[in-house]
């Protein structure tokens, strides 16, 4: 991502109060796609990846250009703050960032080693999961005056492309593997972990030529949300508490063209963010199709959304759905990237 957006109005009444067993009504689409408005612009060939929003509001940023993660306040104008520069010899970036437990402001980041074009490891060294408290964290101005603590929980040094992050339960985290096709559930407070998800849903699929295969998860009890990039799906399996063992089959919820991460409102309205669409789209249970709410494929807008998180009011889930992108591409280069605020989809260029 090169931005950060946001989108107002996404959640309105009118708009997602539809029968659930029926798609938009033409007399709901009339406003869409919803307008964009930038927030915050990164620099030209950044690449945002991943989302989370502090109890506070504050936004924090994975940068998978290079291993940092940084600070947005979109309370002010001032420029984003760089919590925590990783080792940038043994990482090049960070993908997936969850918080442990709500208000803790202690969160989990996974960091990632050089890789080829096709995704293959292209040194010895291991991805890695790492602690950020920020409990210790302050600034004055846009100016960091505490760091953060940073500290190593995790190698996995089978990991090929560690993705995908949520809480499965205050002691255990879940990271998609999105070339091996499978989950990690990792105890924080012991840094061992298990491997009690890998479903054929999840793998790349045969001859796939987006040569990854799950991407996104989200845990809601007692399911597991998925998207799979190359199968061109989201969907959903039951787990176990704590050891996150399948119950019974993963199922096929809706097809959506090479889907990237994705966000499920309190009320299960479900966002998926189309990065090679260029697109945001929105799904509710019992719908058959997906429906383009942002952006569009023949748009910059929304240039390569990769991820979203909703805004946190007093705490709570506000209405506001912050957006990060990874910027236009040109024959495989970021050649401009781009941010958006949640609170009516604006944008603003850098």
């Amino acid at each position: 991502m090169r931005c950060v957006y946001h989108i107002t109005g996404l959640l309105t009444t009118t708009f997602f109060s539809l029968a659930s067993t029926t798609p938009l009504a033409k007399s709901s689409v009339a406003s869409l796609p919803l307008p964009v408005t930038e927030l915050q612009f990164l620099g030209d060939k950044t690449w945002a990846e991943n989302i989370a929003v502090r109890s506070n509001g504050q936004i924090l940023i994975t940068r998978l250009d290079k291993p940092i993660l940084q600070l947005l306040d979109p309370a002010n104008q001032t420029a984003p703050i760089t919590l925590h520069t990783f080792n940038t010899t043994t990482f090049i970036g960070l993908l997936g960032i969850t918080e442990i437990t709500p208000f803790s402001d202690v969160f989990y980041v996974a960091l990632q080693t050089p890789y080829t074009a096709v995704f293959t490891k292209a040194t010895n060294y291991s991805n890695a999961i790492y602690k950020v408290d920020l409990n210790t964290f302050s600034s004055k101005a846009g100016i960091l005056t505490s760091a953060p603590t940073v500290s190593h929980i995790a190698d996995v040094p089978e990991s090929v492309l560690l993705n995908g992050m949520d809480t499965l339960d205050p002691e255990h985290i879940l990271i998609s593997d999105s070339i091996l096709g499978q989950i990690y559930n990792l105890n924080v407070a012991t840094s061992s972990y298990t491997i009690p998800l890998k479903l054929s849903s999840m793998a790349i699929p045969p001859n796939s030529e987006a040569h990854l295969g799950i991407n996104g998860i989200h845990y809601r009890s007692p399911y597991l949300y998925f998207d799979n990039l190359g199968a061109s799906t989201f969907n959903r399996v039951p787990i176990a508490p704590i050891t996150a063992a399948p119950i019974s089959d993963s199922v096929l919820l809706v097809n959506i063209t090479g889907p990237d991460d994705f966000i499920i409102r309190e009320d299960g309205t479900v966002f998926l963010c189309g990065n090679d669409q260029d697109t945001l789209f929105m799904w509710k249970q019992g719908m058959s199709e997906v429906v383009a709410v942002a952006g569009s494929n023949t748009s910059t807008v929304l240039a390569g959304v990769t991820a979203g998180a909703f805004e946190r009011v007093g705490g709570k889930e506000g209405k506001r759905l912050w957006l990060t992108t990874s910027g236009e591409c040109n024959c495989g280069r970021q050649e401009r990237g781009e941010h958006f605020n949640v609170n009516e989809l604006q944008r603003t260029r850098g």
